[in-house]
């Protein structure tokens, strides 16, 4: 991209309003920018794709299916500096205008590497071209993201058996204080990680807003319900942030940002991250079976400061302390 170019770097491929995509069989090599975008697409097929962008380039997706519907994206492998996949469906006021979701979304059989590197920085070679790119450090990419542009709303994905190699983050939910729109229904099934990670699970919703759709442009919060995480194991693996990092960033009340959260997991197995296992402001209900690291009541109400301190926890003391009451009821009254 030359100096004082305003737009983004071109696409390698890029499909808008088609049906009945294949793209199967081929290498894809050192994109500029996203590799495969599928705009307003039905019925979208990729198989035996591989994609190989430079580790130290940022943007560089490996597919990106965007307001479609009915895409199966299979036996591929990706390799570079961002989002193996990235789910979308458009970015604040303009995707709830166009109010196409992307919907009924399969990933599966996929391998995603990502780069040992850290924060995106902006810099000029020697022949003037603008070129952002990773420093050295920590890990960056991400294994598989929905968001942040997801005004339109993201439904039915499922995503299963996955393997991640120095992926910053297996999963990434992304959104911001104008996105709005909704997540439902998203299964993450079957995933494996090795190698350094940042966060295994992580929800952001500090995305910027939309300069072009103005100040008056002020959605509902973001709303995901039926979000799951089942058989996951990334025991083999660093983690240098959180192991789960579903808390706040910011000052103002996370339901400004996130209306509600509803959260399943079983057998999910992540190492303790260096930071901390959990943060999880965002949460309004949840549900483990056989995770690690716990969540404990006391290591997320640090961080929700009581009042958003999730259901289930509070569920839960409540059920053990009427379940102490009961037994020392019982031992008085065999005691009388």
């Amino acid at each position: 991209v030359e100096r004082g170019w305003n737009g983004t770097r071109p696409h390698l491929m890029r499909f808008v309003r088609s049906r009945g995509v294949r793209v199967m069989d081929v290498q894809l090599l050192n994109s500029p920018y996203w590799n495969c975008h599928f705009w307003a697409c039905d019925r979208v097929h990729v198989r035996g794709v591989r994609v190989v962008s430079p580790l130290d380039q940022v943007n560089t997706d490996g597919w990106d299916p965007d307001s479609s519907t009915n895409v199966l994206i299979e036996d591929s492998s990706y390799e570079g500096g961002d989002d193996c996949v990235s789910i979308k469906s458009g970015w604040d006021c303009f995707g709830a205008a166009l109010g196409r979701p992307a919907a009924n979304i399969t990933l599966r059989n996929l391998a995603c590497k990502g780069p040992r590197a850290g924060p995106a920085s902006l810099g000029a070679d020697r022949r003037g071209v603008i070129r952002a790119s990773l420093t050295p450090g920590s890990v960056n990419s991400t294994g598989i993201a929905i968001g942040s542009e997801l005004s339109g709303g993201v439904h039915d994905v499922l995503v299963e058996r996955i393997r991640f190699v120095d992926a910053g983050r297996m999963a990434h939910l992304k959104t911001g204080r104008t996105r709005g729109g909704a997540v439902s229904s998203v299964r993450f099934a079957n995933l494996t990680a090795v190698g350094r990670m940042d966060t295994g699970i992580v929800l952001d919703a500090t995305f910027k807003p939309n300069s072009k759709c103005g100040r008056g442009w002020a959605p509902r919060p973001t709303h995901m319900s039926d979000i799951s995480f089942v058989d996951i194991d990334a025991s083999g693996a660093a983690i240098s942030g959180y192991s789960f990092d579903l808390g706040a960033r910011h000052k103002e009340p996370v339901r400004s940002y996130v209306s509600a959260m509803e959260l399943f997991l079983k057998d999910v197995h992540l190492p303790r991250g260096t930071r901390g296992s959990w943060r999880c402001g965002y949460v309004t209900s949840l549900l483990a079976k056989r995770v690690s690291p716990k969540p404990r009541g006391d290591e997320c109400g640090v961080f929700t400061r009581r009042r958003g301190l999730n259901q289930s926890l509070r569920l839960g003391k409540v059920r053990r302390r009427n379940r102490t009451k009961a037994g020392r009821l019982r031992r008085n009254e065999a005691g009388r």
